[in-house]
C-alpha cells in the first residue's frame, strides 16, 4: 500500500500547477479558457 500512496503523491505532485480551491473556480476556470493547463484541473473542496 505504500507504493500505491507514493505513486499517487507523485502524480499529484505533477499536477500542482493545475489545483486550485474551490473558491477560486472562476481562476480556474480562466486557465482552462487560456489552455494553460498541461493535464486535468482539480478543484480542491477540503
Amino acid at each position: 500500500m505504500l507504493a500505491w500512496m507514493e505513486l499517487l503523491l507523485h502524480w499529484v505532485k505533477k499536477l500542482k500547477n493545475s489545483i486550485f480551491p474551490i473558491e477560486d473556480v472562476a481562476q480556474a476556470h480562466t486557465h482552462m479558457e487560456g489552455n494553460r493547463n498541461i493535464r486535468k484541473i482539480i478543484l480542491k473542496v477540503m
